[in-house]
């Protein structure tokens, strides 16, 4: 087990994985550079991200992480419970239950056909949802509102000023 990160916890971790003698298994790698060592770390070596985050908004770390061919299991916060239901890939589980994480982990472990399932579900979602793509249809949106808005500011004086003008109004995708 790779952990990635730091925070007044650190300390206490590395002294609980020595007084358990797991040094040979859980390894911490603090903060690596994202884009020349995290990433190719975990697309290389990582088979399933844990991610503990309990607020809503992890920044990009769950599509960063299914863009490497990577799912994720983690707590049910706002932010991944919808990437989730719109991905069809990953596992939630309850918020703030590290003993239900470990028993959906350890259940993994003994399905690894559902983790390689996952890992090619997390890659299509990620794929289908680049920087690129979430910004092109961001602004398709904003266009659209934008020429919506449009139509529907015509004025009332407008209509009286040309009342044999016959109005046609269309709601755009």
């Amino acid at each position: 087990m790779f952990i990635s990160g730091i925070g007044e916890l650190e300390e206490m971790m590395h002294q609980q994985i020595a007084a358990n003698q797991l040094n040979d298994c859980v390894k911490m790698l603090g903060v690596p550079d994202f884009q020349t060592k995290f990433f190719p770390f975990v697309k290389n070596n990582i088979d399933l991200f844990v991610c503990c985050h309990r607020q809503g908004d992890p920044s990009c770390t769950y599509i960063e992480t299914m863009a490497g061919g990577v799912p994720i299991v983690g707590y049910a916060n706002e932010a991944f419970q919808g990437i989730v239901e719109m991905s069809e890939a990953g596992w939630v589980v309850p918020m703030n239950q590290p003993k239900q994480m470990a028993k959906k982990i350890a259940e993994l472990s003994h399905n690894r056909e559902e983790i390689k399932s996952m890992s090619f579900k997390s890659l299509k979602f990620a794929q289908q949802h680049t920087f690129e793509k979430t910004f092109q249809a961001r602004v398709k949106h904003m266009q659209a509102i934008a020429y919506s808005t449009r139509l529907n500011q015509v004025t009332e004086s407008q209509v009286y000023d040309a009342p044999d003008m016959v109005w046609a109004y269309s709601q755009l995708p």
